[in-house]
């Protein structure tokens, strides 16, 4: 079906735009595309979800512009292609959506096959894994008698957050690993039907690690799983997480976050014994573990049955079997909820958690 620009809100993002302009553009249009186009309104490129993760992991930044992470040579359509020339089209590049030209190569629309692929009414079958087993001693004294992911956040526990958030992208088979208190989380969360999920439960006997428990699930699907660290509170959206570990037919993928260091001191450049310039209070950036990952059954094959291993133990044992791991950079809101100074920061900004 054909879409006119009148339709579509903030579709269009100009060469110049930033990619946080961009990632506002897709929260806001729905598309899960954005098109690039020069002053004069005429087509340079699209850019969806995939396309920024890559650019930041080649060292962009989200003040980057659309320009240097847009493909110059994208495909579309002029807007008197036939409809079954367009079907071709989207068969043969495995795509969703077209942007539609005028002969002058001005945007004027975007062709969309099948509207449905944009919303999240379609359940996914795959298991979201809740890591929800550890004692919260970085936590205390909140957690003295509660286990952490029933430690509140506004109105709602750690948990109830997480399950919200997994719930509006369509996943609604959830397994929650327990041991700490297990119980407690087992009579506050019970089935999940009230939170219109499927919930079971791993109940560890011993402290495995941050990916032990995983060894304790039985193996008889193909389809991969994602697990969440029962800490973490993140907009990010699992389905395209997900989707972005089976285009790069990952057997284990890791969000990873940008953690920004300032040093405190100016820095002292030295060659041998020389004094060679000076950097103030230098900033370095590193991507760290964001405590989400997609693990293919293959890649927990590797796992010992109520063996103790932190997943980036797995990652390394992927790794040594020559399967692929790779990264995914999260660019929403994330927040690790370790500590009672990150808790009353949480809460004293009233950050929501949950999509709108």
């Amino acid at each position: 079906m054909l879409y006119k620009l009148s339709e579509i809100h903030n579709l269009l993002v100009d060469e110049t735009s930033t990619l946080q302009d961009v990632i506002n553009n897709l929260n806001l249009n729905e598309m899960k595309i954005v098109v690039v186009v020069d002053k004069n309104k005429k087509l340079l490129g699209v850019i969806c979800d995939g396309d920024i993760r890559r650019g930041l992991m080649k060292g962009l930044n989200l003040n980057s512009t659309a320009k240097e992470i847009t493909s110059l040579s994208p495909n579309f359509i002029y807007e008197d292609t036939k409809e079954h020339e367009i079907n071709k089209l989207l068969f043969k590049y495995k795509i969703n959506q077209l942007p539609v030209v005028n002969n002058e190569k001005i945007v004027v629309g975007l062709f969309i096959k099948d509207y449905s692929f944009l919303t999240n009414e379609k359940l996914k079958s795959n298991t979201i894994v809740i890591m929800a087993g550890g004692r919260g001693i970085r936590l205390k004294p909140f957690t003295s008698k509660l286990p952490k992911t029933l430690v509140k956040i506004g109105e709602k526990s750690i948990l109830e957050h997480i399950i919200a958030n997994v719930r509006k992208d369509g996943f609604i088979n959830i397994i929650i690993a327990i041991n700490h208190m297990g119980e407690m989380i087992e009579d506050f969360i019970g089935d999940g039907s009230h939170l219109n999920v499927n919930v079971t439960y791993l109940k560890e006997k011993s402290f495995l690690g941050t990916a032990g428990a995983l060894s304790l699930l039985e193996r008889s699907e193909n389809e991969s799983i994602i697990v969440i660290n029962g800490d973490i509170l993140t907009d990010t959206n699992f389905s395209n997480l997900l989707q972005y570990h089976k285009d790069n037919k990952s057997f284990a993928t890791m969000a990873v976050t940008e953690y920004e260091h300032v040093n405190p001191y100016g820095v002292v450049v030295i060659d041998g014994h020389k004094i060679v310039g000076f950097k103030e209070k230098p900033t370095t950036k590193n991507y760290i573990n964001a405590g989400i990952y997609v693990l293919s059954y293959q890649s927990l094959d590797i796992l010992k049955t109520d063996e103790y291993c932190d997943m980036p133990d797995l990652f390394t044992k992927v790794r040594q079997k020559k399967l692929k791991t790779i990264a995914y950079p999260i660019h929403e809101s994330w927040v690790d909820i370790g500590s009672p100074k990150d808790l009353l920061e949480a809460n004293n900004k009233n950050i929501k958690y949950e999509k709108n």
